[in-house]
């Protein structure tokens, strides 16, 4: 199989470390599911690849409350956003409920941790691209981050994830539709090697007094081994999900989140004058995660 770019989108959730709760459900309860059901080329539309829906690789969940309670100070989004440790939940930051995530739920031998920020340290990669929040029509537009780095984001828009889903149901269908120039694009901030997981993280319906899970999806999947690099081509994703049983028979979705996780390893970038959207100004951020430039 032709050697495919991976964009990892994620919703994560918290395990706990420093304070422990205990879930309510499991994440893969009998019923319920989180697929892709096609992919494709972003270069291509339309050419499927996929024979047949694959679901997710691993999940997390269900755990009481919000995954992102409200404003901060305790909102545990990320500050710097490039995937350091205790750098938004998903890397292991508590919220205001406490800790869920340790920050490495979802690294293995084959998708290790990785020092990104030169203190020696592993990191488990994870970058927010934002939050798809429904209305009570179960529909709803994607609110990308703001910024990166501290630098306001060209990256991702709103166009990047779409979803929706039926109120009377609860089943509802989902796509991950980034651009086939973002690797490049995005170099200058992640590197040579591109996101090689993405996950999505599905807080139900009530606020606080609902629950929420994460559904992890890996490069591997799909074929393409990690770490994806920036120059293979972009793959866009499709699916659909049904949690009623995870979430004990509650049909309602709040929102969902999406993140993706960087692997680190060959962080050379490409030179400066190829980049299409963020120019020289987010070379230094290379930089400053202590990543190698490319010296041809």
């Amino acid at each position: 199989m032709i050697n495919k770019k991976f964009l990892a989108v994620g919703f994560a959730l918290s395990i706990g470390s420093t304070v422990a709760f205990a879930a309510q459900l499991a994440c893969n309860q009998s019923g319920s599911y989180v697929n892709v059901t096609e992919y494709y080329q972003a270069q291509n539309p339309g050419t499927t690849t996929v024979t047949g829906t694959i679901g997710y690789n691993s999940c997390v969940g269900v755990y009481p409350g919000n995954d992102v309670p409200g404003v901060a100070p305790g909102n545990a989004l990320p500050t710097t956003n490039l995937g350091w440790y205790g750098d938004g939940y998903m890397n292991g930051e508590p919220n205001k409920q406490g800790s869920f995530f340790t920050g490495y739920e979802f690294t293995s031998a084959q998708y290790p941790a990785s020092n990104l920020n030169g203190d020696n340290k592993p990191d488990p990669g994870w970058i927010y691209l934002g939050s798809l929040n429904f209305g009570d029509n179960g529909k709803g537009t994607f609110q990308a981050v703001s910024s990166i780095a501290g630098l306001p984001n060209t990256l991702f828009g709103s166009e990047i994830f779409s979803a929706s889903y039926d109120t009377a149901t609860g089943v509802g269908s989902w796509k991950f539709t980034p651009d086939k120039n973002i690797a490049i694009d995005a170099a200058p901030l992640f590197g040579k090697n591109y996101f090689d997981q993405f996950a999505l993280v599905f807080k139900q319906g009530g606020g606080d007094k609902g629950g929420f899970a994460v559904y992890d999806f890996t490069s591997d999947q799909f074929g393409v081994a990690p770490p994806p690099n920036y120059l293979d081509p972009i793959l866009n994703f499709e699916g659909d999900w049904n949690l009623t049983t995870v979430f004990n028979g509650q049909k309602s979705i709040s929102h969902i989140a999406l993140w993706a996780r960087d692997p680190g390893g060959d962080q050379n970038v490409p030179e400066p004058g190829t980049l299409v959207l963020l120019g020289a100004a987010l070379v230094g951020i290379a930089v400053a995660r202590k990543r190698s430039v490319s010296a041809s």
